[in-house]
């Protein structure tokens, strides 16, 4: 089966490894052609596509990983996009966290051409797509869910069909709300326990063996203290995400912890932190309560 790879962040060059390495005939496009370029030598096996377009009509199944709304319109629309090269019967898989609204409206577009779009944003990060162990949320055609199944066998430990399109991405929307909130309150915690004198990481230590310690903040916690290499899922990209969840009620005071967590982050990018790992809300928080004389002189 040949695959169209679109998006060549670190999710999406993961992701078309992975399947390269399984087996299937990859081709990839990005919108800065060098990247492709220069991910290719790597792969030698891989066909860059000098236009998405171009990338959609040799191939029989569609993934897109995209960062947002913006940058999958611009690769969506056009006589060069994806909706240009779309032909009867395939299926685009989009894996971007994106609203909605748009995802409705890319998937009507794509039946008009007879082709199914079914939206697929993942859980896990770019460790679980290297491994094949992500988990796909999948919204849309049910039946075109079958037609897709040797591409999920490869990339997800499991896949759950949640209903018509929009039904994927909210869910997704309300997982990753919680996530940003959960990584804030630890952040919050740890300091104020340094507060009272504990070392940071012997509180860090101790709250990741409480019961507050959810999976997710068991790997997260420690990038508080020293942020990963690469960076899991940007500060930006959360950023992004509770933004669309806000827009999502009429009233943005309907998520509070949504939108003093978005506060939050907006400072923390605003600081320069937006393209580190989330974790990185806990260096913006320490830096507020240093300017707020919060924290013991020692630690100043």
């Amino acid at each position: 089966m040949q695959v169209a790879v679109i998006g060549l962040g670190l999710m999406g060059q993961a992701m078309a490894r992975r399947l390269t390495e399984q087996g299937f005939s990859v081709v990839v496009y990005n919108r800065t052609l060098e990247k492709a370029k220069s991910f290719q030598r790597q792969f030698p096996h891989m066909t860059v596509a000098s236009t998405a377009a171009e990338a959609v009509q040799t191939a029989e199944t569609v993934i897109t990983m995209l960062a947002d709304d913006q940058a999958v319109t611009q690769v969506a629309n056009g006589p060069r996009g994806i909706l240009a090269g779309l032909k009867p019967e395939q299926v685009w898989i989009d894996c971007s966290t994106i609203s909605p609204e748009l995802s409705q409206t890319l998937s009507r577009d794509a039946a008009q051409v007879g082709a199914v779009r079914l939206e697929a944003p993942v859980g896990g990060s770019v460790n679980a797509a290297e491994s094949g162990t992500l988990v796909v949320w999948l919204g849309g055609d049910v039946e075109a869910v079958s037609r897709i199944e040797p591409v999920l066998q490869v990339l997800a430990a499991r896949h759950e069909y949640v209903g018509p399109v929009g039904q994927a991405l909210g869910l997704k929307l309300a997982i990753n709300l919680n996530l940003g909130i959960q990584v804030a309150a630890l952040a919050e915690g740890l300091l104020l326990a340094h507060r009272s004198g504990i070392a940071l990481d012997r509180a860090l230590e101790l709250m990741l063996n409480s019961a507050i310690a959810s999976p997710a903040m068991k790997y997260r916690g420690p990038w508080m203290l020293e942020l990963p290499d690469m960076p899991w899922f940007k500060l930006d990209l959360m950023k992004k995400d509770l933004e669309l969840a806000l827009a999502e009620v009429s009233h943005p005071e309907a998520l509070p912890l949504s939108q003093t967590t978005d506060q939050l982050l907006q400072e923390a990018s605003q600081a320069g932190w937006g393209n580190q790992e989330l974790a990185a809300v806990f260096r913006a928080l320490y830096q507020r309560w240093v300017h707020l004389g919060e924290l013991p002189k020692s630690s100043t």
